[in-house]
């Protein structure tokens, strides 16, 4: 991420960047906001994610298909050469609306600035004299004209038969072309840039600047600043659907989008809670002995409220890792399928949706988290998104209710094996009951105001709390399971009844596969 962020007058974004340096950034920035095209932040978005996407594509775990099913032997190097082309014409075409030149050498077929001129007396077109320059500008024109020798050396690879590996070769010269640019590049990992990462809702603001932890604070930012981000690469994905032959395009920002998550993924589990922890230690550290029994109360209510952030960011980022891989590994066609644009157009629409309906779940339930109660952000548009997420809640619905019946089933049996309970050990089920709900329930559960919430967390603590189970203890956990699994099946009942859903049949195959999904991360 950025070195640091700050709150301004326009949201919450990152102030400053790890790679480009301060003087870089100022010039940058400065460039930006003098530019006149109202669209100015949305073409640079898809820049210079286009551009990550490029160097993202590159790696066979960001494509659409199963896992593991894309080798040397399964790829279609056509058709990645089809989908770079793609890509690279379109950041030549965006660098010509950001220096004013929108048709100036956009066609292939115009000779790029670096070949030798027809009469011989100039070697080339003056490359070294921009290059002298230290710019914005000149670095897009250096990035415009770098695009098109690199077409030109993409004839060259693509002329039959097609080799893999000039392709590969190709794509990875294209990647260090990408890297070398000072002002335009993809990034490192879970960086973020001023100029389009912010936060502009007011209530993911105050949600946000309701943390007292700098560490926490730092964490929960770089999570909304990529949910958010997350929601412009849909937006994205979703226009490139809406333009006729733009579709295979969309693989370029799919495969910064996979990149993207699987950081934030990692991030969150391997990462996050060891950064909260030692921010919380650092600020017991600084503190007096007798101030830390003066304000006992207040640290632990601190500490519970650290705990519960962290499951709410677990949960999050099992729930996209597992709606990424069913929309790459069974909604969206590999690279190598044969299939129509319109098809392929149709699979996007479908996916954007649901990706979008993830995300802003996503967003919403930190809200919630961090403010219970308070008023949420309006992000649903459209009544396809509405669909989505009203499908999603559904599904949700019906997964943990079949976990509670599970338990329930378990629980009765193991009760009929002996006539007192044994130890902890000899009843796994209900640790891994425990872990079910962590990773699917908790929050479910919280978005959906059961009143009976504490009681149900209760129990399950009890049983999980103590070294021997009694009967009388973990018939209260069933109680409460029974009680929430009938108001789980009534709310199930009343989503279908939305209008959104009225013509949409519960697709529970699809949902027993996700649920295997699910249990499968937790």
């Amino acid at each position: 991420m950025s070195a640091s962020t700050a709150p301004d007058a326009a949201g919450y974004a990152p102030r400053d960047s790890v790679r480009a340096g301060v003087a870089h950034v100022a010039v940058r920035e400065a460039w930006f906001a003098a530019l006149p095209n109202e669209r100015k932040e949305a073409n640079l978005f898809e820049l210079e994610m286009l551009l990550h996407g490029i160097r993202a594509f590159a790696v066979a775990r960001n494509q659409p298909g199963p896992t593991g099913s894309i080798t040397d032997e399964t790829r279609d190097p056509a058709r990645e050469v089809v989908v770079l082309r793609a890509g690279m014409l379109r950041v030549i075409q965006l660098v010509g609306v950001f220096l004013g030149e929108e048709n100036a050498f956009a066609d292939p077929e115009h000779t790029p600035l670096s070949i030798p001129s027809p009469d011989g007396s100039k070697e080339r077109v003056d490359v070294r004299a921009v290059s002298a320059e230290d710019s914005p500008e000149a670095s897009l024109r250096r990035l415009r004209t770098s695009f098109q020798d690199m077409l030109v050396m993409l004839d060259a690879v693509s002329t039959p038969p097609i080799q893999l590996r000039n392709v590969v070769a190709f794509h990875s010269t294209l990647s260090r072309i990408i890297e070398g640019n000072v002002f335009f590049h993809p990034g490192l990992a879970l960086e973020f840039r001023s100029e389009f990462d912010r936060i502009r809702h007011p209530e993911v603001l105050d949600a946000l600047h309701s943390i007292t932890s700098v560490a926490a604070h730092q964490v929960t930012a770089i999570s909304l600043l990529s949910l958010f981000r997350g929601l412009r690469y849909v937006d994205t994905i979703e226009t490139y659907a809406s333009q006729q032959g733009s579709a295979d395009t969309a693989y370029l920002i799919f495969a910064a989008f996979r990149n993207d998550v699987r950081a934030l993924t990692r991030f969150l589990g391997r990462k996050a809670r060891d950064l909260m922890a030692d921010g919380l230690e650092r600020e017991l550290l600084s503190m007096q002995a007798v101030e830390i029994v003066k304000h006992h109360e207040t640290l632990a209510a601190q500490a519970a409220r650290l705990v519960s952030l962290r499951a709410a960011l677990d949960t999050m980022a099992t729930s996209l890792r597992i709606e990424v891989r069913r929309a790459f590994e069974r909604e969206l066609a590999p690279l190598s399928t044969k299939i129509k644009e319109v098809e392929f157009v149709g699979q996007i629409v479908i996916v954007a949706a649901q990706l979008r309906a993830a995300f802003e779940h996503a967003i919403l339930l930190i809200c919630e988290e961090l403010r219970p109660g308070a008023a949420k952000p309006a992000l649903l548009h459209g009544a396809l998104a509405r669909k989505a997420a009203s499908e999603r809640l559904r599904r949700d619905v019906w997964m943990f209710s079949q976990v509670l019946r599970a338990f329930v089933a378990k629980a009765a049996v193991a009760e009929g094996v002996s006539d007192r309970w044994a130890s902890q050990a000899s009843f796994h089920f209900v640790r891994e009951f425990h872990r079910h709900f962590r990773a699917i329930g908790y929050q479910l559960v919280r978005m959906t105001d059961y009143q009976r919430l504490r009681p149900f967390v209760g129990s399950l603590d009890e049983l999980r709390g103590i070294e021997i189970l009694s009967a009388s203890q973990m018939q209260v956990a069933v109680n409460e399971c029974k009680s929430l699994q009938e108001f789980l099946d009534h709310l199930f009942s009343q989503i279908s009844k939305r209008k959104e859903l009225t013509d949409t049949p519960f697709d529970k195959k699809s949902a027993a596969e996700a649920l295997k999904l699910y249990l499968q991360a937790s």
